[in-house]
C-alpha cells in the first residue's frame, strides 16, 4: 500500500526574486539552510537580535543548536520586516493565549529540523512542521498513542512505513500549530489523512512534501489561501 501523496518536484525560487511581493491572499514557505546562513551573520547578529535572545542562545549546549536558534531568529525577524515594511529591529511582537508570538498584520510559523528551517509567511493562519526522517527510528510504541486508527493502518501496511510515518507526523504537527493548540492529549482523535480537514471551526488545506533528501514537511494553511510560493533563502 502507498502511503499518503508527498508533493515532489517543488520549484523553489531565490528568495532575492520576492523583493516587494505583495502577499494578496497567498502563502510563501522559505527554505534555510542553517550552516550557510551562519556563517554569514555571525559578526551581526547581536545587533538584530534581544537580549533575552542572546542570553537563551548562550545557553545552548551545543554549537549546532545554538546556531540553528540565532539564525531562526535573526532571519525570521528579516522576512517579517520585508513583509511589513518596518527597520528589522522594531518588529513589535505580541503573544498569544497559547503563548504563540504574533505581529499585527501577518500570520507566520517556524519549524526547524538539524540543518533545516521553514518559515511559513501570510495573511492567513498557517502552521509549519519539517521534519528529518531519522532512519533508525524506532516508531512502533507512538502508533496507538499519536495517531488515528486509520494512520495507523496506513503507516502499517506502507511500503515506505518510515515516510509514511514522518509524513502523517509533520501533518499533526502542523494543524495544531495553524490552530494554536500546540500538541495536546487527544492526537488520536484527528486523522490528518485527508487534504482538507476542519478543526476549531475553520478548513484547512493539507500539503505534505519532500524538500530535500531525508527531510519531509507539512503544511496547514486556511482553505481560502490560493497560491503558495517557495523559497529559498
Amino acid at each position: 500500500m502507498e502511503c499518503l501523496p508527498l508533493k515532489e518536484n517543488i520549484v523553489w525560487k531565490t528568495a532575492y526574486q520576492l523583493l516587494a511581493e505583495k502577499l494578496n491572499g497567498g502563502l510563501h514557505i522559505f527554505k534555510i539552510a542553517v550552516d550557510e546562513h551562519f556563517q554569514k551573520i555571525e559578526a551581526i547578529y547581536k545587533d538584530f537580535l534581544t537580549e533575552r535572545e542572546i542570553l537563551k542562545s548562550n545557553r545552548f549546549r551545543h554549537k549546532k543548536d545554538r546556531d540553528s536558534y540565532i539564525v531562526r531568529k535573526y532571519i525570521t525577524q528579516k522576512i517579517l520586516s520585508s513583509f511589513l515594511n518596518v527597520p528589522q529591529n522594531e518588529i513589535q511582537y505580541d503573544k498569544a493565549a497559547n503563548q504563540k508570538p504574533i505581529v499585527q498584520g501577518l500570520e507566520f510559523n517556524v519549524s526547524h529540523s538539524n540543518n533545516l528551517i521553514l518559515i511559513a509567511v501570510g495573511s492567513l493562519p498557517v502552521g509549519v512542521d519539517v521534519e528529518l526522517m531519522k532512519q533508525d527510528f524506532s516508531f512502533t510504541s507512538l502508533l496507538a498513542d499519536c495517531f488515528h486508527p486509520n494512520e495507523t493502518v496506513l503507516i502499517k501496511n506502507s511500503q515506505d512505513q518510515l515516510t509514511c510515518f514522518y509524513g502523517l507526523w509533520t501533518r499533526k504537527e502542523a494543524i495544531l500549530k495553524a490552530t494554536g493548540e500546540g500538541l495536546i492529549e487527544e492526537l488520536p482523535e484527528i486523522n490528518c489523512l485527508p487534504n482538507q480537514i476542519t478543526r476549531k471551526n475553520e478548513t484547512f488545506n493539507l500539503l505534505s512534501f519532500l524538500v530535500e533528501k531525508h527531510y519531509v514537511a507539512s503544511i496547514a494553511v486556511s482553505s481560502l489561501v490560493q497560491e503558495i510560493n517557495f523559497w529559498t533563502y
